[in-house]
């Protein structure tokens, strides 16, 4: 046998290496080269630079963000006017507006499912609702500036989260600041919506008035703290904002507004809410201080993006260089470690290969060649697998010692199953002549023996005995062996079909409906009757006493079918199917026998079934019970025989006893005659007669006048003979003799069935 890849697992001096050290090379570089190199360099890097990467994208997503922030702020001023002067003009700027902020909004991608995200996607929601309320006027001034307040400073809340994730700490500086620029434009907006709206009303409330202080000091905290975190470009618009006129106008505006109180009418009385002129002040410079605020936000946002883009360029660069060096290393390490493997590899796959092959091809033929009984030589067989004295040889050895040992345990097996069905022969063959004796013995009291009673308890004797007879020939088909006889000619269905009923201790209640004109050949007559009389007596075991069980058979294309029916309780769908498919696949008689549930009638009925190829299945019945189906095959069927034509057995019996079928008991008195499969009557209701009776006695049976010619025994009277006179009395003769042939009847069914030791049966 070759042996793949031998030669070159040897080192310089001659010695072949053990696996160990091949897997050591193999797995040790790659290991330490993708390890230390790629994992140390590629992943960390990578893993930086693509949340870098993410952080870009969000900055650029950030800035998207402000734009659409700030167009919710000019409607957030237009809605506030709205109220103040519900005028077509103000509401068709609103519309407009509206419609931007919308259009702005859409330019923003939520992405990632977090709180600060459903926050805001929720506060966007409540955006249409605000509008309806702000359009049919049923919210103040005060509420509406609220519900857009809080839809901004959400937008706000979800980048500043973000802002924190960037992964570098300038970038995470730069955000940071961005976000103090939006909330310090934002405190901004807020203050000049509500002046906005006060004007356009032309009155100033005091909860406005106060809201309005205080954003004027927030808008100062926030601009000192904001004057240190300012990017470069930011910080020239804080500076140009700081010395601008309008900013200290509009500084000396607020004081004015926040310290402004309504005065008392001296006139007319009242409390004056009039504008202060400073109103007016401010909204003239709020313009220039807003366009510069954002422009100072923009300006932050801008160096944000470019911040985390180039920490995100940079930390790719490394990445990249780092995989490719780690790369390189690796490709090395793995050209080494390929060539090594390939070597190893090669006699495992022969070796994969080989033990495939035993236990696929040759382990098989060895174990079905000894069931099959021939010799095999264990030391040679199966063929030894040689790969050397490494890891792998001491594979391959340690599967040729499993595979020696499987072959020797099922050598054993086929010796203990062997002789186990030798022991069951020999007990089968021993119990079936013993029974035969009996039978025959019985036989000759009831010849000689004229009390009806005693007549009756000899029959129930002989139906028991031949029972007996059938389960010692089920353990002779368990243990693989022939029970019956074979006959060189065909034998008529219904005779056979009788001869099954025949051997059932409750024969009374089954009845034989009339049966197609066709035969079964000689060397099927046994086992057919056998399995029908397991299939009769097991519906008549399991169905109610004063039920009857009906045989049923037509002529079809494929041959015969015949059907046993009971009106008995019937079977699950479960149980069904399990004995379906014991019928269909009989396995080895010693799995049957580990089974839980062990059916041997039904594992005996299979095997005879597939002897002759006979299909048989269990189902429900219409009205209940189980019907079997038995479908007999064209090669089992001919035509009805010739009535001159032998049907006899291969040797004489005996006790000159040779039948393939047997016939009912007599009918009850009120029947003229006896039909060809007539209803059986208890051997006891037959025992005397009322002397005073005035009704004719029966009509006197010849014996075996409704039995096939070539069946009756010798001797026997010939059904054309005149039959005698009915007299108005019956001797004890007489009734013995009827007696004797009712038994007869029965007995030349299962007389067909008759089977000896194994050195006196002709195969």
């Amino acid at each position: 046998m070759s042996r793949c890849g031998e030669d070159t697992m040897s080192g310089p001096d001659g010695t072949r290496r053990g696996i160990k050290t091949q897997l050591n090379k193999i797995v040790l570089i790659p290991a330490i080269t993708f390890l230390v190199l790629f994992v140390v360099l590629s992943v960390a890097t990578v893993t930086q630079a693509l949340v870098l990467r993410a952080a870009a994208a969000k900055s650029e997503e950030g800035s998207r963000l402000y734009a659409a922030l700030v167009e919710l702020q000019a409607e957030r001023e237009l809605a506030l006017q709205y109220l103040a002067d519900p005028s077509p003009e103000v509401l068709g700027l609103l519309r407009t507006q509206q419609a931007g902020t919308d259009e702005a909004l859409a330019e923003i991608r939520l992405t990632e499912d977090d709180l600060a995200e459903a926050d805001f996607r929720s506060a966007l929601n409540q955006r249409e609702t605000l509008r309806k309320d702000i359009a049919a006027r049923r919210i103040n001034r005060s509420e509406a500036h609220r519900g857009y307040s809080a839809i901004i400073a959400a937008g706000i809340d979800h980048y500043a989260i973000h802002s924190r994730k960037f992964g570098d700490g300038e970038a995470v500086a730069t955000g940071g600041a961005f976000v103090q620029t939006m909330r310090t434009q934002e405190t901004f907006a807020q203050a000049d919506a509500l002046i906005a709206g006060a004007q356009v009303a032309g009155e100033l409330t005091e909860a406005e008035r106060i809201m309005f202080s205080g954003l004027i000091n927030e808008l100062e905290r926030r601009l000192n703290e904001l004057r240190w975190a300012l990017s470069e470009p930011a910080a020239r618009y804080y500076a140009a904002l700081a010395e601008s006129t309008e900013w200290e106008s509009m500084v000396a505006s607020a004081g004015q507004i926040a310290n402004w109180r309504p005065t008392e009418d001296p006139v007319f009385g009242g409390w004056s809410e009039t504008l202060p002129t400073a109103v007016a002040v401010w909204d003239t410079d709020a313009v220039r201080v807003n366009e510069t605020l954002v422009a100072m936000t923009e300006a932050q946002a801008q160096v944000t993006i470019e911040t985390t883009q180039d920490a995100s360029a940079q930390v790719f660069s490394t990445a990249i260089g780092g995989s490719i060096l780690a790369l390189f290393a690796g490709a090395l390490a793995y050209g080494i470690a390929s060539k090594t493997a390939t070597r190893l590899t090669g006699r495992l796959s022969q070796l994969r290969q080989d033990t495939l092959d035993l236990a696929r091809n040759e382990l098989p033929d060895i174990v079905r060649r000894l069931e099959q009984g021939e010799e095999v030589d264990l030391q040679t067989q199966p063929r030894r697998l040689d790969y050397g004295n490494d890891e792998i040889g001491q594979v391959a050895d340690a599967f040729n010692t499993a595979q020696r040992t499987a072959v020797a345990a099922a050598a054993r097996q086929v010796e203990i199953r062997s002789g186990a069905n030798r022991v069951f022969l020999a007990l089968a063959y021993r119990d079936q002549s013993l029974l035969q004796r009996q039978l025959r013995l019985i036989d000759q009291i009831e010849r000689q023996e004229e009390d009806p009673d005693l007549m009756d308890r000899l029959f129930q004797l002989d139906h028991l005995a031949t029972r007996g007879r059938r389960n010692a020939e089920n353990l002779i088909i368990l243990a693989g062996g022939q029970p019956g006889r074979r006959w060189r000619s065909p034998i008529p269905l219904i005779d056979v079909l009788r001869s099954a009923v025949s051997e059932t201790e409750d024969y009374a209640r089954i009845t034989v409906l009339p049966t197609p004109d066709v035969a079964l050949l000689g060397q099927g007559v046994a086992d057919v009757i056998h399995l029908f009389a397991e299939l009769v007596e097991n519906a008549a075991r399991y169905s109610p006493p004063h039920t009857r069980v009906e045989v049923y058979s037509e002529r079809v294309s494929k041959g015969v079918a015949v059907e046993v029916r009971d009106q008995g309780l019937g079977m699950s769908e479960e149980s069904l199917a399990e004995a379906n498919n014991l019928l269909a696949h009989p396995p080895e008689f010693d799995v049957v026998a580990l089974g839980e549930n062990v059916r041997l009638g039904l594992f005996v009925v299979a095997r005879l079934a597939a002897r002759h190829n006979i299909q048989v299945r269990l189902r429900s019945g219409p009205d209940g019970g189980t019907q079997a189906i038995v479908l007999i095959p064209d090669t089992l069927v001919v035509e009805t025989p010739p009535d001159d034509l032998d049907l006899g057995p291969y040797e004489a019996e005996r006790d000159n006893r040779s039948s393939a079928s047997r016939t009912a008991p007599p009918a009850p008195p009120a029947v003229p005659a006896a039909p060809p499969v007539p209803e059986p009557a208890s051997p006891a209701g037959t025992v005397s007669r009322d002397p005073n009776d005035p009704r004719p006695p029966l009509p006197k049976r010849q014996r075996q006048t409704h039995l096939a010619a070539p069946l009756r025994d010798a001797g026997a009277p010939d059904p054309s003979a005149t039959q005698p006179a009915a007299t108005p009395r019956r001797s004890s003769e007489e009734a013995r003799r009827m007696m004797e042939a009712f038994h007869r009847g029965t007995r030349k069914g299962r007389e067909s069935r008759a089977t000896r030791s194994p050195e006196s049966v002709t195969e």
